[in-house]
Formats: structure tokens, C-alpha cells, sequence
């Protein structure tokens, strides 16, 4: 810039002259508050570029931060992938314990109604045998109320016969006894007729 400026002419009694001088100080000056403007500028300009740098420097930071967390997020990610393969295995797994356990149930409500089948048909069973058994009862009770009736009716029937047998039997003991007495006294009578006999033949 100082190529531009104007040469400072001499006097004739020697020194510069002091238009040129002036002129040249005014140059100078103007050209100073520029360079101060510029400079002004420039230092905005580099506060600019340092806020622009602490910015992108933050920007980093958030970018490595972003980046970490990424990283951490991918991980759990495929963290998340191997829990959903064990969870699809252990659905798996599951579903057919699960059809296992319909099966198992299917064949236990069949069981169970059969069961319940049995059980009614064997309470109605019950019901009827009691009803017979007691049928039975009534009657062989009947019957045996009858036959006892029966038996104490031959019994008396017996009872009297065996009186009446009793008294023949006594009527005829009574009868061998008076017999029995009988022919002892014939016989005594006789004893003493042959004695006497005897006695007169001597």
C-alpha cells in the first residue's frame, strides 16, 4: 500500500513541505483506521472461528458421545436379538408343551366325563341294587315272619300233639302198670296154688 502513496517534496530552503506532510500524516491516518477496521474484523473474524471451533469441538464431543452411545445401542441390540432368539425358542418350546398340555386336557376332560359317566351310572346302580336289597329284605323279612308264624303255629300244633301223646303214654303206662300188677298177683296166686299143690301130692 505505501507504493501508492504520493512522493514528499522538498522546500527550497531545505526540510519537506508541509502540505505534503500533512497530506501524507492524513494518509497515514486514514490507512491506520483502516488497518484498525480490518483488524477490528479480523479479530471478530477469529472470535468467529474460535466460537466455530469450541463449536465443532462440542460437536465432536456430541459426535463421540453419539457415537458411543451408538455403539452401546448396537450392542444391545444384538443383545436384544439373542434374548428374542432364546424368547422365539422358549415360545417354541412352549407352544408344544402347550399343545402337550391341550392334549393332556382334552384326554382328561374325556377321563373325567367318562368318569362322571361311571359315576352316575354307578349311583344309579347303587340306587337300584339298594332298592332291590331292600325289596329283598322286606320280602325274605316277610317270609320269614310268615315261617316263623308258621313254625309257631306247627309248634303248638306239636305242642299239643305231644300232650296228648304224653297223656296215652301215661294212660298206657298207667294200663302196663295195672297189668304188670295183675299178672304178679296171678302170679303169686299161682305160686301158692302150686305150693299147696305140692303139699297135698306129699
Amino acid at each position: 500500500m505505501m507504493s501508492n502513496q504520493k512522493p514528499i517534496r522538498g522546500t527550497i530552503f531545505g526540510g519537506f513541505n508541509k502540505k505534503d506532510v500533512a497530506g501524507y500524516i492524513e494518509e497515514l491516518s486514514k490507512k491506520s483506521g483502516e488497518y484498525k477496521a480490518e483488524s477490528e474484523q479480523l479479530r471478530e473474524r477469529c472470535d468467529e472461528l474460535e466460537n466455530y471451533r469450541q463449536t465443532i469441538d462440542e460437536l465432536q464431543d456430541d459426535f463421540d458421545n453419539a457415537k458411543r452411545e451408538l455403539d452401546d445401542a448396537y450392542a444391545e441390540i444384538e443383545q436384544l436379538k439373542a434374548e428374542i432368539a432364546r424368547l422365539k425358542d422358549d415360545n417354541t418350546a412352549l407352544s408344544t408343551e402347550l399343545e402337550s398340555i391341550k392334549l393332556d386336557a382334552e384326554a382328561y376332560k374325556v377321563a373325567r366325563e367318562q368318569l362322571v359317566s361311571l359315576e352316575l351310572d354307578a349311583n344309579r346302580r347303587a340306587v337300584e341294587l339298594e332298592r332291590d336289597a331292600k325289596a329283598n329284605a322286606d320280602r325274605v323279612l316277610a317270609e320269614a315272619r310268615d315261617s316263623i308264624i308258621g313254625l309257631q303255629s306247627s309248634l303248638e300244633s306239636i305242642r299239643r300233639d305231644a300232650l296228648r301223646m304224653k297223656d296215652s303214654l301215661h294212660a298206657q303206662i298207667t294200663g302196663i302198670e295195672s297189668s304188670i300188677d295183675d299178672l304178679a298177683a296171678l302170679s303169686r296166686s299161682k305160686q301158692e296154688y302150686l305150693s299147696q299143690y305140692t303139699k297135698r301130692e306129699n
